[in-house]
């Protein structure tokens, strides 16, 4: 494995922010690091770049310890970050201000032959679409100019392991897709062990070749994009992934009651370890349709509809429980339906997912 984190335990104080963290990453594989703020993503980050001192468990880079705190180990091991083979790049993108843009880009090739060195800034100005800044200064840029700055610097040296901080995150959005898109194939075709971490699952979907989900300091779940989309193993994950609303549900004689309607259980992946009747139930994006209700029918009420690509963003309103929270969801097909009127979810197998109440 080119990274691997060994029984990770770090706090700041009596807050302890990651608990017995244990990943490895395989040589020339992106790992998105995903969960929300304060999970600990960027922790992990900086105990391997150095810039945290490790507390508990141990770090390999490249086949190396570079840090050590295992309590059997009597000599402890803490490299600096100058002497691990990683290129950074975090969220504060700091750049020498004195230095133009072409100069910082080429700050860590002095040791390449001019030409290559000149070749190889240009090259990487155009990946991030920065070729006509490049005598500019960083204070004339903006914040997400300036990220990309920081990003073309940390891909120009090619080092064996990056570290990337929410990289895209000053960079309006169709840039950031095409950047993205550039930065995965440059990665890849640079055989480069990258971790990313992000708070946006969009963009751990599309980065990735491994995803792995953070929750309070704690590694709830990893694996492919697919397999963490398929099925995902908790609430969080789920809602994380599908940006879905949840509601609440309860299963009992092969049959899911909601304030929605009534569903046959086979719609859903129970994902459940708790033995109760109730239950929190999520929907897949757009593997639900709207209907018109028959007779005695009349579960919901189209309270909202917005045009989307897929199909059509709705939000429904329960007619059993008319003080039930509404429920946002990304439908196949809606066309039946009038804005207002009654409406009825129908719902495609394995559609949806239940999960135990928090």
């Amino acid at each position: 494995m080119s990274v691997a984190f060994r029984d990770i335990n770090h706090s700041f104080g009596s807050q302890e922010i990651l608990h017995d963290v244990s990943l490895a990453v395989a040589e020339g594989e992106i790992l998105c690091l995903l969960g929300p703020s304060g999970s600990g993503k960027t922790t992990l980050l900086r105990l391997a770049a150095g810039l945290e001192t490790l507390q508990a468990g141990a770090i390999e880079i490249c086949g190396e310890t570079v840090a050590d705190a295992r309590a059997q180990h009597a000599a402890r091991v803490q490299q600096p970050p100058e002497a691990r083979s990683v290129g950074l790049v975090f969220q504060d993108h700091v750049l020498y201000p004195h230095m133009t843009v072409a100069q910082n880009v080429a700050f860590g090739l002095a040791q390449e032959a001019p030409p290559a060195r000149a070749a190889r800034v240009a090259d990487m100005l155009e990946t991030v679409g920065l070729t006509a800044f490049a005598q500019r200064y960083p204070h004339t840029l903006s914040g997400g100019q300036q990220q990309r700055v920081a990003l073309a610097r940390a891909l120009a040296r090619s080092p064996a392991v990056m570290l990337l901080d929410e990289p895209f995150a000053s960079v309006d959005s169709n840039l950031r897709r095409r950047l993205q898109a550039e930065t995965r194939l440059q990665l890849k075709a640079a055989g480069t062990t990258t971790i990313v971490v992000t708070h946006d699952a969009s963009e751990a979907l599309a980065l990735g070749d491994r995803i792995a989900y953070l929750e309070a300091g704690r590694l709830v779940q990893q694996g492919t994009p697919q397999d963490l989309w398929r099925q995902p193993a908790t609430l969080a994950v789920a809602t994380a992934l599908l940006e879905v609303d949840t509601f609440p549900v309860t299963v009992a004689n092969g049959e899911v009651r909601s304030a929605f309607g009534v569903f046959a259980a086979d719609a859903f992946v129970d994902q459940r370890t708790a033995t109760g009747a109730d239950a929190i139930a999520v929907l897949r994006p757009y593997a639900v349709a709207l209907r018109l209700p028959g007779a005695n029918e009349a579960p919901a009420t189209l309270a909202d509809r917005r045009f989307a690509s897929h199909g059509e963003q709705v939000v429904l309103r329960s007619v059993a429980a008319p003080d039930a929270p509404t429920l946002a969801l990304a439908v196949s097909d809606a066309d039946q339906v009038l804005l207002n009127g009654p409406a009825v979810l129908e719902l495609a197998p394995r559609a949806g997912f239940l999960f135990d109440p928090p």
